[in-house]
């Protein structure tokens, strides 16, 4: 009944008595109402699949870049800083709890407006898609070893550091050489090599 079409299931109804139409007509509506339910349950999967893929790029990344030796310790932890309106917030409040980086734990420092993120606690700020204002926290945090990184604004010629780029699949990150080594990160030798390459 799914591979129907519904020129050829009307053409089928008109030859078939009331009584039967009835019936079959409720049919069409319920497999109908089961082809929409099954569409919307696929969209949902490929929208989680494309956030969790996004969530563990970041990491990727995070777990690849070093920090001045002194700025990360086991009595602060690593401070993983996000806005409440960032669309992967989900996923981070998720995964992180449970993760570790240099042996030291994972916090997350959440965030609604720009006036109460203290960047002094930062070690990394995912920005948002918020252009504006992500170029106003990068102004604040660009002479300190804060990884600044985002999927949904262009932060790269404003002085954020990386870009992670994105279509139907993932592709190699967009990274500000300048601003990396302004910062006093070290990004893994393989990740910038990549995205040299790919955007040069």
């Amino acid at each position: 009944m799914r591979n129907l079409t519904p020129v050829a299931i009307i053409a089928f109804l008109r030859s078939m008595k009331p009584w039967k139409n009835a019936l079959l007509v409720l049919l069409f509506v319920l497999v109908a109402a089961a082809n929409l339910s099954d569409a919307k349950c696929q969209s949902h999967h490929l929208s989680v699949s494309l956030e969790q893929t996004l969530a563990r790029a970041y990491l990727y990344i995070v777990f690849r870049t070093r920090w001045p030796v002194d700025s990360i310790n086991a009595r602060t932890g690593f401070n993983f800083c996000i806005s409440q309106d960032h669309s992967l917030f989900q996923e981070f409040s998720e995964i992180l709890p449970t993760r570790k980086l240099q042996d030291v734990r994972v916090n997350i420092i959440t965030y609604k407006t720009i006036d109460e993120l203290n960047e002094n606690t930062c070690h990394l700020i995912a920005l948002g898609k918020e252009l504006e204002a992500s170029k106003l926290i990068i102004d604040r945090v660009s002479s300190t070893s804060v990884l600044t990184i985002s999927h949904e604004a262009d932060i790269t010629p404003h002085g954020g550091i990386i870009q992670l780029m994105f279509g139907e699949k993932l592709m190699p990150p967009k990274i500000n050489i300048a601003a990396m080594r302004q910062s006093h990160l070290v990004i893994d030798a393989n990740i910038l090599a990549i995205s040299m390459r790919a955007w040069k």
